[in-house]
Parts: structure tokens; sequence; C-alpha cells
């Protein structure tokens, strides 16, 4: 079998040392590698569930995913790249002590963060629309960034540290 490596570089097309190093490490791995490093993150389809740190990792760079389930005790700073999640966004029973997507734009379904005892923070300042979103058994939950996004509707409930105020400035953010 034969193994072929392209490496596409605009800053430089000369070969150095560590441009063999690393063509001779790809091409250990097996068949054709490009690598492009001019291009966008890539676009992670897929419903995908977060457990683990390492599921985490292996959506680090993933501007789009179809649906998004986060269930354990993760960070999610790989995720500071992520622009929309096509389906449903869903915290529930999470170890987490802020959701925190910094570029989150768009979610074309629901926005569920239900049963999360130590989450205290929502931040998704980019957000712009999500079809509906709910909050609910987050004991204390306290600050929610939303940006300036709207909703198709939202519900709250047993959210106990979240102030009056900020409930009722989500809910008027629903016709």
């Amino acid at each position: 079998m034969q193994t072929s490596l392209r490496l596409v570089s605009t800053r430089r097309r000369g070969i150095t040392a560590s441009s063999l190093l690393l063509a001779s490490a790809l091409a250990a791995c097996g068949p054709a590698v490009t690598v492009h490093p001019e291009r966008a993150a890539p676009t992670c389809g897929g419903d995908i569930v977060l457990v683990v740190q390492a599921d985490v990792a292996g959506l680090a760079g993933c501007m789009e995913v179809s649906s998004l389930e986060i269930r354990g005790d993760v960070q999610l700073g790989p995720l500071g790249r992520l622009a929309s999640v096509t389906g449903d966004l869903v915290v529930r029973g999470a170890a987490i002590g802020e959701l925190a997507l910094p570029r989150l734009a768009r979610v074309g379904g629901a926005i569920v963060v239900a049963d999360n005892p130590n989450l205290r923070g929502v931040a998704l300042p980019a957000l712009a629309r999500a079809a509906r979103l709910e909050l609910a058994g987050n004991a204390q939950l306290a600050t929610i960034d939303v940006g300036r996004a709207t909703f198709g509707t939202v519900e709250l409930g047993d959210n106990a540290a979240l102030p009056a105020d900020v409930a009722g400035a989500l809910r008027s953010r629903a016709p």
C-alpha cells in the first residue's frame, strides 16, 4: 500500500525539518492525509452526548452540531468555537458550574437546562434565537446571559437562586 501526504500552507511552501518530521509521522498513520490550516473548523454532525472530558475533546474546533446533550462533569472550553446547534441543546444532570458557550448564536430547537444541582450560571452572550428555553431544577442558578436572544417559549421552574427580575426578563423574550 502506498501512502501519500500533502501539506498545504498559505505562508510558506518550503520544506523544513519540522515539515519532514510531521510528514513522516503522519505517513505512518495510514493513507492520504491533507492538512489545510487555512480552512475553518469542521462541522460535526450527529447527535452528540458529552459525558466525559474525552467526549468534549473530540469536538474541539467544531462550529456546528446537530444536537448536543451535556450530562457529565466536563469543561466546555474546547467548544469555544461552537456557533450553531441545529436541533436541541440539553444540559441535564451535569456536574458543571457554568454553561459557557461564548460563540453560540443559534439553536434550532430547544435549550433545556434541567436538574443541574451545581450550575450557577449560563453564559450564551452571542445567542440570537432558540425555539424554546426551559430552565428547571437548577437550585444554584443565579446568573443568565443570553445576549439579545428571543425564544418561541420560555418555561421556568424550581430555580431557587434565580432573581425574580431575571426570570421576568427571560419571560419577556417570548411572544
